[in-house]
């Protein structure tokens, strides 16, 4: 009893000889943790503090090396050297939420390895040599939310592996050696956003497979060995944003196959055996943003679709073209109107453009109707990605479609946001000169002027921009952006009211913004004042250990504070925090509704070791960044160049582990 007592209270070390006997490079690690070298007066209560163990070297665990860490969250064993896991080594890690395995030479999993991991949600055992998944083997894990295990040899799983997870979100398993996948294995994967399925050798799919993924935004097929489909395969992804379907050895589109993908934005059919697309494949498509058909057995032409703007009082509407894909070459696009008029009977797209310039369609009835034929390229012409001509016509009717007006109001998300009472219409495309990926921004809005583009993650903002009415000051619209990313992005903008668009490209290697005090002439309507959607987040996601003033993100684990000032008025101040995401947030400064800095901290630990910050400003007045690592007590600061007032910063050595 007395014994017990004591250790409770952390009086005695944590076993007859502390952490002595454990495998030595766990050993040393705890006592890094620990900042001490004395192996033998290591307590359970020493144990219970540490919340984050990154081993070096480490071939083996052990059941008992982990013992007493109750509290751990994140357990990194990447790149260490481990070739087994004993079942029971996890059994004490009840509050793990983070397990790092990846880039080691397991060839197996004990049953039970995972057992008892109730709060864990991250588990990376990609580029492995595991060949099969034991039965059961995730029956532990409840709350499992990221699973990736591409680049191993798996060529089979079972049909319940996932069957004890149901909080699953991100699921990869490409690059293995499958060559089927049980129809069920997914079925009540009502969370599941990612599934990559890509890379490996799968013949066929079970026309059930992915009934019941309505959250599903992403799916990875490409570089199978599909020949056919079936026309159901997709009938229950109504989410679905993005699916590849290249470099497998499909020779036809089913009749229906994408019907029911009314969100795609993004389409890679290339480097298949198809001889031709029927047109009707994409009338359901509305949102599609990229289409690859190259390098088939024939040349296919490239989608066009109108897009509207608002309805003026003399009943006009401003219309444009758009192509799904740039291309190297200009298209010209012949418009005609029935029951009705349009200012133009031609509009060209230029090379590597995606859209026409705007031009005025002024329905008569509600049955008119405006059309779009393209002008074929002449013969012989050579485009970059295999396309000897532009087919598709697109016809547009005076009452939007569903889907086909981008404006959803505060809060919707999409490829395109209107700001200012819905009057300016806001699209990104990005490209990445890192791996040459491209494709279009999903626009977030949060007021009425105000809104953020995200690329590669939802919860990664990478570019914030605003509008504001400068008509009682220049009798204009001013634009402002600032970045969060480095790739190469255009940031167009669209005055609905009027049909004036604007371009602002950032080039790849820039952090910078812009403010343009001459975007837009006034017009003749009045836009309203700036909504205030975004003011019922000012202070409503701080918790009780995140400071007055301060932006607290990745779980409160950093506080970002932020100073201003203006020696031209003589005026000085402080920023106030406006939560967003865990990773990212913004400061104002002057009143509420208008963004002045945007911010966010990654988490970098996979590629370097280290915490990575980003900043970007929307104003020109001097401001100060103070981030502050509560975990360890290191801060840094960080100043803008009042040069280039603009452009912000990415240090990805911020916070180094």
């Amino acid at each position: 009893m007395t014994l017990g007592f004591a250790a409770l209270l952390g009086a005695v070390p944590a076993s007859g000889q502390g952490i002595c006997d454990r495998t030595p490079e766990v050993r040393d690690a705890i006592l890094e943790r620990l900042d001490t070298t004395d192996c033998a007066t290591v307590t359970a209560a020493d144990l219970a503090r540490i919340t984050v163990l990154s081993p070096n070297r480490v071939e083996r665990l052990r059941a008992g090396d982990l013992q007493g860490l109750v509290n751990l969250e994140t357990l990194f064993l990447k790149r260490v050297g481990l070739v087994e896991l004993q079942a029971g080594v996890f059994d004490d890690l009840s509050a793990l939420r983070d397990l790092k395995l990846h880039d080691n030479r397991l060839t197996f999993l004990p049953h039970g390895v995972f057992d008892g991991l109730r709060q864990l949600e991250s588990l990376s055992l990609y580029q492995n040599r595991l060949t099969e998944l034991p039965p059961g083997v995730l029956e532990g894990v409840p709350r499992l939310r990221f699973l990736t295990l591409y680049e191993n040899e798996i060529s089979s799983i079972a049909a319940d592996l996932f069957d004890a997870s149901r909080e699953l979100t991100r699921v990869d398993l490409r690059s293995n050696n499958l060559t089927s996948v049980p129809a069920s294995v997914f079925h009540g994967q009502t969370d599941l956003k990612i599934l990559d399925l890509g890379d490996n050798h799968l013949l066929d799919l079970p026309r059930s497979l992915f009934d019941g993924l309505s959250s599903l935004e992403e799916l990875w097929l490409g570089g199978n060995l599909f020949t056919e489909l079936d026309p159901e395969t997709f009938r229950e992804l109504p989410s679905l944003k993005r699916l590849g379907l290249h470099v497998n050895l499909l020779e036809t589109i089913p009749e229906g196959l994408f019907d029911d993908l009314t969100q795609l934005e993004r389409l890679f059919l290339r480097d298949n055996r198809l001889t031709s697309v029927p047109p009707e494949s994409f009338r359901h498509l509305r949102k599609l943003e990229t289409l690859e058909l190259q390098r088939n057995r024939s040349q296919f032409g490239v989608p066009l679709v109108f897009e509207r703007g608002s309805r003026s009082p003399d009943g006009s509407i401003p219309v444009r073209v758009r192509r799904v894909v740039p291309r190297r070459y200009p298209v010209t696009v012949e418009l005609s109107a029935a029951d009705g008029e349009v200012s133009e009977s031609t509009v060209t797209i230029a090379a590597l453009a995606k859209y026409s310039d705007s031009v005025v369609w002024t329905p008569a009835s509600p049955t008119a109707s405006v059309t779009a034929v393209p002008v074929p390229v002449p013969a012989g012409f050579y485009s970059d990605y295999g396309h000897y001509s532009v087919a598709g016509t697109d016809s547009l009717a005076p009452t939007p479609g569903p889907g086909e007006d981008p404006c959803a109001g505060v809060g919707g998300d999409g490829t395109a946001v209107c700001l200012l009472d819905e009057r300016f219409q806001f699209s990104v495309d990005w490209r990445s000169q890192y791996d040459g990926s491209e494709g279009v921004g999903t626009m977030r809005q949060l007021t009425d002027e105000s809104a953020v583009a995200t690329f590669f993650d939802e919860e990664n903002v990478e570019l914030v921009f605003k509008l504001l009415d400068g008509r009682g000051l220049n009798r204009h619209f001013w634009v402002f952006y600032g970045a969060l990313s480095d790739v190469e992005y255009t940031l167009s903008v669209t005055d609905r009211e009027t049909g004036e668009f604007r371009e602002y490209r950032n080039p790849p290697g820039e952090i910078c913004g812009r403010g343009d005090t001459m975007a837009f002439s006034a017009g003749s309507s009045s836009a309203s004042l700036p909504g205030s959607g975004l003011l019922d987040r000012v202070g409503a996601s701080r918790s009780a250990d995140c400071p007055a003033g301060a932006l607290c993100l990745q779980d409160g684990r950093f506080q970002v504070t932020a100073t201003w000032s203006n020696p031209a008025k003589g005026e000085t101040g402080v920023g106030s925090p406006i939560p967003d995401t865990d990773s990212a947030g913004y400061m104002w400064f002057f009143s509420p509704g208008n963004i002045e800095l945007v911010l966010k901290v990654l988490d970098g630990r996979w590629f370097n070791d280290s915490w990575w910050v980003y900043a970007s400003a929307l104003t020109d007045v001097d401001y100060s960044i103070t981030v502050l690592d509560t975990s360890t007590g290191a801060s840094r600061k960080y100043t803008n160049n009042p040069a280039r007032p603009f452009c912000g910063f990415g240090d990805i050595s911020a916070f180094p582990e």
